[in-house]
């Protein structure tokens, strides 16, 4: 929650904000209208548990959209000025309400308050941290704002900050609490220390640029530059799921977001834009985690082309397998009609995905 609060205060390096407003979902009327910075991470902060506990006619509103079982929507009115926010604000909520047999805005005032930032001093970060040390949070409040936040992109310092955190957790634990963290509790202290080594050692071989700028890509500690070095995976459900191994970074990230597309949905944050896979998801071609295709293979084999080999004195053949089913391809008298059955057959089963002998747009 906090982290939200500080990405709408800090101020923008954007010289506009927006005017934004919010939609019942069940109606299809707007009903509230806000100015935001950021209207994502705005939206997000309405609906924070602690901020629905407010007594007004805007959380009572949105109390009810979220108890029927819908979200309230979002669109943005306008873009302007810094300086033209507070009058556009009140245009909008004017218009509104003049509207004819239009249902009431939930806005308590005609608009135009409120402050264009406000960045915490260091002294107060501190007074405030102090003030939140030791306090616990009432049961079920933690995955309340779990859920609220859920979806909310963060920014990359807010990440970092959290992967600090992570990392100075243990050295912050008492040594019972160290001990229930292990799981037995008659574990003396040196052998969890010993185990802790263990595991800084083991981690410490990883190499330094492990970390993707892609959701669920991890590189692999791998020597030779023609193996397959980008790993895509994740966990769902509890559950760590591979779904394969790439020669570059960026084709692991597609690949991950082909497989949430395809298995989960959209409501899901992508490494790459919506607009980039096919609409329907019957479409989006996925691959076999547990054995990569042989049409992702780069290296050639002997007769100079992929998915062929001699049969003979017969001619060349033709073959690819994909998700565990070898498709063999028949046999041609040319190494280059062996080659272009095998391109045929690869873009039929992986789409855009296939790596071809020939160039892709020969077979579109």
């Amino acid at each position: 929650m906090r982290n939200l609060r500080q990405q709408v205060a800090q101020p923008q390096d954007q010289h506009t904000t927006f005017i934004y407003a919010l939609i019942d979902p069940r109606t299809e009327y707007i009903r509230y209208v806000g100015k935001a910075n950021k209207p994502k991470v705005r939206l997000g902060l309405h609906l924070l548990p602690s901020q629905l506990k407010d007594k007004n006619h805007r959380t009572n509103w949105l109390r009810n959209v979220l108890d029927s079982g819908n979200k309230p929507l979002m669109i943005i009115l306008e873009e302007v000025e810094y300086s033209e926010w507070t009058s556009a604000e009140k245009k909008w909520i004017a218009h509104y309400r003049n509207l004819p047999d239009y249902p009431p805005l939930t806005n308590s005032t005609d608009g135009g308050e409120g402050i264009d930032g406000y960045v915490y001093t260091e002294e107060d970060r501190k007074r405030r941290s102090i003030a939140h040390t030791g306090m616990k949070m009432p049961p079920g409040t933690g995955k309340k704002i779990s859920d609220a936040n859920r979806g909310i992109p963060k920014s990359q310092k807010a990440r970092e900050h959290f992967s600090i955190g992570q990392r100075n957790r243990w050295l912050n634990y008492s040594d019972e609490e160290k001990r229930k963290v292990v799981g037995n509790l008659r574990t003396p202290w040196s052998d969890v220390k010993r185990e802790k080594r263990s595991n800084d050692a083991r981690n410490a071989k990883r190499p330094e640029d492990a970390s993707s700028q892609y959701r669920n890509v991890t590189k692999l500690e791998r020597g030779a530059a023609w193996t397959k070095q980008w790993r895509a995976g994740c966990i769902i459900g509890g559950k760590q799921i591979c779904i394969g191994f790439f020669f570059t970074e960026e084709k692991a990230a597609r690949a991950r977001d082909r497989y949430f597309l395809k298995h989960i949905g959209e409501d899901i944050i992508l490494n790459f834009p919506r607009a980039d896979y096919p609409l329907d998801p019957n479409k989006i071609v996925v691959i076999d985690a547990k054995s990569p295709s042989r049409a992702q293979v780069v290296m050639k084999n002997s007769t100079g082309y992929k998915g062929i080999y001699k049969n003979g004195k017969n001619g060349w053949a033709a073959g690819i397998s994909h998700m565990g089913v070898r498709y063999r391809l028949g046999t041609h008298g040319t190494r280059e009609d062996a080659a272009r059955a095998f391109d045929r057959k690869a873009v039929e089963l992986y789409g855009d995905l296939a790596q071809t002998n020939f160039p892709r747009s020969s077979y579109d």
